[in-house]
C-alpha cells in the first residue's frame, strides 16, 4: 500500500514525544508499505534527515515562513480555527502538499495531530486517518486553569476552539487514533468510541538497566522548554525537594533534557543538576534511583514514564499522568498529587533499596508485556485497517 504521512515537524532528532511516536510508526509502516513522508518545518537550521530518508520512498520538507506566523495568529483572532492550527497553516504550502500527494497517488493519508488536518481534509478521494494523539482541548483547559492574565484568557479561548475543532474535523477522516482511553473520553465527539486507541511505545531493547553507578537519587527528564515539563521541574525542586532535605541533606536531583528554559536553568544548585541536551538520555535513567514526574498539566501517555519503567526505575507521578495507563495496577506506578505525597513515596524508596530494585523490575516487565513499539504498532495496523479491537 502507498501511504502519505504528514507531520507538523521533522521527526528527528527524537527529543519530543510527538517526534518519537511518529518516527517509530514510520519505521514500522515502511517495512510493508511505500511511504511518502511530508514534514512541515519552521526551523531554519539544517537537520540531518538521512535516517528518515533511508526509511521512506519519498521525503519532502515543506518550509513554513516564520515571519508570516505572527500575521496568521493575528488574523486568527477574527475566525474560529484553533491558534495552533493557524500557526502551521500556510496557503501556498497547502497547494504544494496537494501537488505532492496527487503525484504520489497514495492509497491512504496518515496525518499526525490536528495541526496538519487542514492540509488534506478536502481530499475526499483518498482514505485518511487522523492521529489526534492527545486530547489537546483538555490540555488547553488545564493551561487555562494555571495561567494568569492575558495568557489565561488566551488558553480559555483556545480550549473552546480546539474542542469544537476536534469534533468538526472528525468527519473528514475515515479512521482515527488517540494515545489513551483517558484522552479519548475527553474528546467532545459523540462517536468517540470509534476512535482507535494506539498507545505510545518504548524500545525495550534500547532502554534497559545497564547497572551503572547511581549518581543521582531522583531524575526527571523531557523537553525542558515545554511548559508542562517546566512546571513539573519547578514543582520537583521548589515544592518536593525542601521536604526531603532535612532527612537527606546530600540528596541529588537530575533535571535532564533538551532546551532547558531559563526558569529550569535557574533551578540548578548544589543538590540539583540541570543537564541540558544529553547525547544518550539513557544515562539519565541508568544513573538514577527514582523517576519523579509531577505532571499536573499536559495530556497523553508520557514517553518519559515508559522509558523510565523500561530502564527498571520505580516511578512516582500524578494521577493525571498515571490515568493514561489503564493496566497501571500491574505496574509499580506510584501516584502522588501533593508535595507531601511525593516526598513520602520518595522517602520510602530512598530508605529501601531492595524495594527500589524490585519495583523497578516489575515496571520493566509491565512495559515489555504492554507497551513495546511492536505491540503499539499492531494496534496502528488495526486502526488503518478499520479493525477495531
Amino acid at each position: 500500500m502507498k501511504i502519505v504521512v504528514l507531520t507538523s515537524r521533522i521527526p528527528y532528532p527524537l527529543e519530543k514525544g510527538d517526534k518519537l511516536r511518529i518516527f517509530h510508526q514510520i519505521k514500522h509502516l515502511s517495512e510493508s508499505h511505500e511511504i511518502c513522508l511530508i514534514c512541515l518545518n519552521e526551523n531554519s537550521q539544517r537537520i540531518d534527515t538521512s535516517v528518515l530518508q533511508e526509511m521512506v520512498s519519498e521525503f519532502h520538507v515543506v518550509q513554513i515562513s516564520k515571519w508570516k506566523i505572527p500575521f496568521r495568529l493575528f488574523f486568527a483572532l477574527f475566525h474560529n480555527l484553533p491558534f495552533q492550527v493557524e500557526y502551521f497553516l500556510e496557503r501556498k504550502n497547502k497547494r504544494a502538499i496537494e501537488t505532492i500527494i496527487q503525484k504520489f497517488e497514495p492509497n491512504h493519508i496518515y496525518c499526525q495531530l490536528i495541526r496538519t488536518s487542514e492540509y488534506v481534509k478536502d481530499l475526499f478521494q483518498f482514505d485518511k486517518t487522523l492521529d489526534y494523539m492527545d486530547a489537546f482541548s483538555a490540555a488547553a483547559m488545564r493551561r487555562a486553569k494555571t495561567e494568569k492574565g492575558i495568557s489565561k484568557i488566551f488558553w480559555k479561548i483556545e480550549n473552546e476552539r480546539v474542542k469544537k475543532y476536534e469534533r468538526s474535523i472528525f468527519d473528514y477522516f475515515k479512521h482515527h487514533a488517540i494515545i489513551s482511553e483517558q484522552d479519548r473520553n475527553l474528546l467532545a465527539i459523540p462517536s468517540n468510541k470509534n476512535i482507535s486507541i494506539v498507545p505510545n511505545g518504548v524500545d525495550t531493547f534500547h532502554f534497559k538497566n545497564s547497572n551503572q553507578n547511581k549518581k543521582h537519587d531522583l531524575v526527571f527528564a523531557g523537553n525542558m522548554n515545554y511548559p508542562p515539563n517546566i512546571a513539573a521541574a519547578i514543582f520537583l525542586v521548589e515544592e518536593i525537594l525542601p521536604k526531603l532535605l532535612s532527612q537527606f541533606p546530600n540528596i541529588t536531583v537530575l533535571i535532564a533534557g533538551a532546551n532547558p528554559s531559563s526558569d529550569v536553568q535557574n533551578l540548578a544548585s548544589e543538590n540539583v543538576t540541570v543537564s541540558g541536551w544529553m547525547n544518550d538520555i539513557r544515562e539519565a535513567y541508568c544513573e538514577s534511583r527514582v523517576f519523579v514526574a509531577p505532571m499536573f498539566i499536559g495530556a497523553g501517555m508520557q514517553n518519559k514514564i515508559l522509558e523510565a519503567m523500561s530502564s527498571e526505575l520505580p516511578v512516582v507521578t500524578t494521577s493525571l499522568a498515571a490515568e493514561a495507563f489503564p493496566e497501571k495496577k500491574l505496574s509499580k506506578l506510584i501516584e502522588a498529587n501533593t508535595a507531601f505525597e511525593f516526598a513520602k513515596a520518595i522517602q520510602y524508596y530512598l530508605l529501601n533499596e531492595a524495594v527500589q530494585e524490585e519495583d523497578g523490575k516489575k515496571n520493566r516487565i509491565y512495559v515489555e508485556e504492554k507497551y513495546s513499539w511492536n505491540i503499539s504498532n499492531k494496534k496502528l495496523d488495526q486502526c488503518l485497517s478499520n479493525q477495531f479491537s
